[in-house]
């Protein structure tokens, strides 16, 4: 657990073991602190997801290569990309799901997934980095980017409150 900084208290570090917005979403209860967070949403970090290439996966299914449908196999997992006034950086990811590769755009395979079983592990995926982007204190946004899993969130600023010591 965190240790009480009286001069000032990182973001991350509010939000870093989760915790949840009162019904009027104008304070976070840090789970680290164990205390209630006001937060301003004038300065708020936005996050939207991207997916990452993870290179292929080895070997193929004995069975798809009886079959004839054997093909190159690519590892992917979405991330969350966080942008603020220091850069940007990698804020979550989800697990991993593979995918058969039936094109030179490796990138572009997530867009066009064309077998049942490949989307619903990507949108599983998906949905394990949305509920823990959610558990750390991100917004899910109406807008959304390009692609099907482009999700858009904020993030407020976490402030001291007025009786930390």
């Amino acid at each position: 657990m965190a240790t009480k900084d009286t001069e000032t208290l990182s973001a991350w570090t509010v939000y870093q073991e989760g915790g949840q917005y009162n019904a009027d979403h104008d304070s976070w209860w840090s789970n680290n602190y164990q205390h209630w967070f006001p937060v301003n949403y004038n300065n708020c970090l936005y996050a939207e997801v991207e997916v990452a290439d993870k290179g292929m996966k080895l070997g193929s299914s004995l069975f798809l290569n009886l079959l004839g449908t054997a093909g190159n196999y690519g590892k992917f997992e979405f991330e969350l990309i966080a942008r603020g006034p220091r850069g940007s950086w990698v804020d979550e990811t989800s697990p991993q799901f593979v995918l058969m590769l039936q094109t030179g755009d490796r990138i572009g395979a997530v867009d066009s997934i064309s077998h049942r079983s490949e989307a619903e592990d990507a949108r599983r995926a998906l949905q394990a980095l949305h509920r823990n982007a959610v558990y750390h204190g991100w917004i899910p946004q109406q807008q959304r980017g390009f692609h099907w899993y482009s999700y858009a969130y904020t993030l407020p600023l976490a402030l001291k409150p007025d009786d930390w010591s």
